[in-house]
């Protein structure tokens, strides 16, 4: 058995905000994302899969307004039965770094589906 270690960003290089200052809030939005939401979501194909890709085609703050995203990510049982956890721990200023972490990620679209012509 061999167990390699590498880094998240080398694995999901897709998934980080490059270029955002590193106290920045999307950066903070990015670790929070990393810490609790990369199991089941992606971002630009790069993570989980049991909940959506939350960047590609549309990133969620292209659709959604910023209210219900966080109304949802909250309390998701209030909009619909799913296998999404409550998050009612968040603070406001960790939802205000997840949204501008999703759009940071926006502008920095990879979408390997629609590079294959899917």
């Amino acid at each position: 058995v061999t167990i390699a270690l590498a880094r998240f960003e080398d694995v999901y290089p897709h998934v980080v905000p490059a270029g955002e200052p590193a106290d920045g809030p999307a950066m903070a939005g990015f670790r929070l994302f990393r810490a609790r939401c990369v199991r089941c979501h992606a971002i630009n194909g790069e993570g989980g899969h049991v909940g959506p890709d939350l960047n590609v085609p549309r990133s969620i703050v292209e659709y959604r307004p910023e209210e219900q995203i966080r109304a949802f990510v909250r309390d998701p049982s209030a909009f619909r039965y799913g296998a999404m956890p409550a998050h009612p721990d968040l603070t406001d200023g960790d939802l205000d770094a997840l949204l501008a972490y999703f759009r940071a990620m926006a502008r920095r679209k990879h979408d390997p589906r629609a590079a294959a012509g899917h």
